[in-house]
């Protein structure tokens, strides 16, 4: 190619909270040296990547900024809680011999992450990244997993969960995953250390929600094996309560099938 560059990206612009386009002649700029002054270096860059697409104008929000704020703090209090100890005796809510079924649920959103992560950033999507992390915090610090992390037997599990985590915060919050990253007892930077790689086939849902339309209208969402074929996916919304009583009194003219996603009926 002639250009020195394949693809151009630009930016967008950050607008004061006036809705102005920031100015120093205005006086309505916001200084990151404040910023960094009263919530850190980190919590300013993840709010940055997560307040807008890379390419579009958005006004700075201080509200925003402080959501970035406590998804740090989260992320901290749950490391904290992990790293505390390793493990906790079972207690009277229930102790879970076997974790197979919720190990292959951590390891398969762990993997997922690891994926959409990655391909988010290789693509410049910094505020979608930013949201898959924080759903997967969502996910670990749920009341029930976090419990089950604890458990003398989810050991490895917490292991490689923790630093799975830390891997990934590390481009977003560099000096908080700095830190975790020594806690974990981990030599060198976490900067230096292999970025994390998804197993495919752990990345590949069992089953999928189907939502079922008739007449263009949403009516059910069925809950199906990824395997199920077109037809196997018709005759469940066919047998599904929610969609019988809206074809009663009609003729389907049609069935359209979308494979992994959708099944309308056309009615007369």
């Amino acid at each position: 190619t002639p250009e020195p560059h394949a693809a151009r990206r630009g930016q967008g612009i950050v607008l004061a909270g006036d809705g102005r386009k920031m100015s120093k002649s205005i006086g309505n700029v916001i200084n990151p040296t404040d910023i960094i002054a009263s919530h850190g270096a980190d919590i300013l860059r993840l709010y940055i990547l997560f307040m807008a697409p890379f390419d579009e104008t958005t006004p700075w929000s201080q509200e925003r900024l402080n959501g970035s704020s406590r998804f740090v703090y989260r992320v901290w209090n749950w490391a904290q809680d992990m790293l505390a100890s390793s493990f906790v005796l079972p207690d009277s809510v229930g102790y879970e011999n076997d974790l197979g079924a919720f190990t292959l649920a951590v390891d398969r959103a762990s993997h997922k992450t690891i994926k959409k992560i990655h391909d988010d950033l290789h693509d410049m999507r910094f505020n979608t990244a930013v949201s898959t992390l924080m759903e997967y915090v969502n996910f670990l610090s749920g009341a029930g997993n976090r419990r089950r992390l604890l458990q003398e037997n989810a050991l490895l599990l917490k292991g490689r969960t923790i630093r799975t985590l830390v891997l990934l915060l590390a481009p977003m919050t560099p000096h908080l995953a700095e830190e975790l990253w020594h806690e974990l007892g981990e030599d060198g930077s976490v900067h230096v250390a292999a970025w994390p790689k998804y197993d495919p086939s752990l990345i590949k849902d069992d089953f999928l929600t189907i939502v079922v339309q008739v007449a263009g209208r949403v009516r059910a969402n069925l809950v199906m094996p990824a395997s199920a074929t077109d037809e196997e996916l018709s005759a469940a919304a066919l047998a599904d309560p929610k969609v019988a009583k809206f074809l009663v009194g009609h003729t389907i003219a049609k069935t359209i099938v979308v494979p992994r996603k959708l099944v309308n009926f056309v009615v007369k």
